[in-house]
């Protein structure tokens, strides 16, 4: 949903990027931890409700940087020249701008998986989850009158948290360098140097 709203945004500028650009700082702008206590404290608790609300939540920033790329790209060369030739815009679009300013929007999106996963495990941890579904903040909520007694029940539900949240942070990363052909670059001539 934010790579489309973002590549609208970027790629057509004038009223359709101050449109959706505002739709997308409206959403920017609402505190989502308190949406989603809103929203199940009125709904009840359900895996479905805690999934809408993240979704609503996760797409703007994809969608910034997105637009960002978009409008970067599209000034090119070699996106003229498309042009010139007589390309459609769905051409232009999928052949020459989006192959080069996906990867940042890509890694965006694995950056918000994380803070996706610590909203709900947030949630869970508060109660505010179905207790017939298992999760990391619920195995912390329901362990935290063992604390004392029996702290491993907590320790290794938040090492887990721990270790996915930071290992989507370091996919994240790979993603980047793997995608992004200075960084590549960059990396290659630090490790040269390094062995020389």
């Amino acid at each position: 949903m934010g790579i489309v709203i973002g590549a609208l945004a970027g790629y057509y500028g004038g009223v359709v990027d101050d449109a959706l650009s505002r739709v997308t700082e409206v959403f920017l702008i609402i505190p989502g931890f308190f949406l989603a206590l809103l929203i199940i404290s009125f709904y009840g608790r359900s895996i479905w409700y805690v999934a809408i609300i993240l979704g609503i939540l996760s797409w703007p920033q994809v969608a910034r940087i997105t637009r960002g790329e978009f409008f970067r790209v599209r000034e090119s060369s070699f996106v003229e020249s498309a042009r010139a030739i007589g390309a459609s815009n769905r051409q232009i679009v999928f052949k020459e701008i989006l192959p080069n300013a996906i990867s940042p929007a890509l890694v965006a999106v694995m950056l918000q998986i994380p803070r996706a996963i610590i909203l709900e495990a947030g949630l869970s941890y508060l109660g505010l989850w179905d207790p017939s579904t298992i999760s990391l903040g619920y195995l912390l909520y329901s362990s935290r009158t063992f604390y004392y007694n029996a702290w491993w029940l907590a320790i290794f539900p938040a090492l887990a948290l721990f270790v996915v949240t930071l290992a989507f942070n370091l996919v994240g990363d790979r993603v980047n360098e793997e995608l992004n052909p200075k960084i590549r670059n960059l990396f290659f001539a630090s490790t040269r140097s390094e062995h020389a």
